[in-house]
């Protein structure tokens, strides 16, 4: 059962950055090439989106498990001097794994019982009204489960930014901006001149304005359907935890459904699963309306 709720206070949320906001491609683990890769991350689709849309309704603060230095590249690569301002604290792999493993993959797990310890107690007899900071109010936004294993009813899991998906929405923005280029010759075209003399107006296909990927070309639909959305998702997904008095009780309830599952394979299933509680489709379309009433311009 989703918890409905009045609009209580801020809440908490804890974001990791690679594989979750970004993507760091490194073609070994040598330090100069994750220092590079570090500081030009891929950024995931709608990442500019997702962090403007946090304005004054969350707290954030990152916790990655990647080295300080590269921590430090990768927040100053994705936020503004301006937002990092705002940001109440960076976390990296030294909170997180003993010294003596610092240098080696070892696996960590993120206990919110630190972040929530060591915030309440900063912020005790400061005057900005802010927390105090339990499971009620806070979020962990990440792609592992097993780093939330503490508390996983705070844990907003999202899949990973792979190298797989990098290579689907590097493809698929390219073929968006190939599409656009092309309606604007074409519209430059028709505003110079129009159709040329004896030049017949294009009779309707019955194989539809385009093939789908089987077919060689793709269409808008299908684009739609592949492009990585999570983060947009997760916009929509905040704007309904804002209004709930225990984000822990409506995740243990079921409340994020299907979030990021998979999309439906045709544009019409899309549109009405956009009506349907908790499909990927109904929180994606909160995110779109989110973006529009801060004045968001939304894209990928």
């Amino acid at each position: 059962m989703v918890v409905e709720g009045e609009k209580l206070g801020k809440k908490l949320i804890i974001l990791d950055l690679n594989g979750t906001l970004v993507y760091r491609k490194t073609k070994n683990r040598e330090s100069g090439n994750v220092a590079k890769a570090s500081a030009q991350p891929i950024h995931r689709p709608y990442l500019s989106n997702f962090l403007d849309s946090r304005r004054g309704e969350y707290e954030v603060l990152i916790w990655s498990s990647a080295q300080p230095r590269n921590v430090d590249s990768m927040v100053k690569s994705i936020l503004s001097p301006h937002q990092r301002s705002k940001l109440l604290r960076v976390w990296a792999r030294d909170t997180l794994i003993p010294q003596r493993d610092f240098n080696f993959k070892k696996p960590s797990i993120k206990d919110l019982e630190i972040v929530w310890s060591a915030l309440n107690l900063s912020t005790l007899g400061e005057t900005k009204q802010i927390g105090p900071w339990d499971q009620s109010n806070t979020l962990l936004l990440d792609d592992s489960l097993s780093k939330a294993a503490l508390q996983p009813f705070n844990h907003i899991v999202v899949p990973e930014f792979s190298l797989d998906r990098v290579k689907i929405v590097q493809e698929l923005l390219a073929k968006m901006k190939a599409t656009e280029e092309n309606d604007d010759e074409a519209e430059g075209d028709v505003v110079e001149g129009g159709r040329e003399e004896g030049e017949k107006e294009a009779e309707p296909s019955d194989e539809g304005e385009s093939e789908g990927e089987e077919g060689g070309k793709e269409n808008e639909d299908d684009m739609e359907r592949r492009m990585d959305d999570i983060l947009l998702q997760t916009i929509g997904l905040l704007e309904t935890l804002k209004t709930q008095s225990d984000v822990s009780r409506f995740i243990r309830s079921g409340g994020l459904a299907k979030f990021g599952g998979k999309k439906g394979k045709s544009q019409r299933e899309r549109k009405k699963r956009e009506k349907t509680y908790g499909r990927p489709e109904y929180w994606a379309r909160l995110g779109r309306e989110a973006c529009e009433r801060l004045g968001i311009e939304c894209r990928p």
